[in-house]
């Protein structure tokens, strides 16, 4: 299995660039503490993989809104490549839930499937859109990304964040 160093930074920033890094960043147009009130982040094995879908790290839920020990967003989230990775993609999950505890089932979600750039660090936006509450296509290759496109593939380049 491909190892992952995955470090999770909620802050405005991810302090220092490492070598080769990819800065995942999810976002909501949700009214977020009412309609999204949980956020869980998750890296998984590419669709290409024969080890699809087996997961590489998971953040435990990630509780968004105001007040004490929540989180407003974006939530920012830095991906390391270790040098005995065996590959350079991985598919990011991201999944929106109407509890603080995310123990209900997930109200929105999107992925992207992506690969690092060797020396660079990159950046990887994933958007919890209220266009996307009944999209149930998310991490089979496919994701929605806007009422326009619903259940549309899920590769998405990650962009120069430097």
């Amino acid at each position: 299995m491909t190892r992952w160093l995955v470090l999770l930074a909620l802050a405005a920033g991810c302090g220092a660039s490492a070598t080769t890094e990819i800065v995942l960043s999810v976002d909501t147009d949700l009214e977020v503490g009412v309609a999204l009130k949980g956020v869980r982040i998750s890296v998984t094995e590419p669709p290409e993989s024969p080890l699809h879908g087996t997961e590489l790290f998971s953040l435990p839920c990630i509780a968004i809104g105001s007040g004490a020990g929540r989180r407003a967003p974006p939530l920012t989230l830095g991906v390391y490549r270790e040098p005995s990775a065996t590959s350079d993609r991985f598919t990011a999950i991201a999944r929106g839930y109407d509890d603080a505890g995310c123990q209900a089932a997930s109200v929105v979600a999107q992925s992207a499937t992506t690969q690092f750039v060797s020396g660079a660090r990159a950046l990887l936006e994933l958007h919890l859109l209220s266009a996307c509450l009944a999209a149930a296509c998310v991490g089979e290759g496919r994701t929605c990304r806007s009422a326009a496109d619903v259940c549309v593939s899920d590769e998405e380049p990650a962009r120069s964040a430097d």
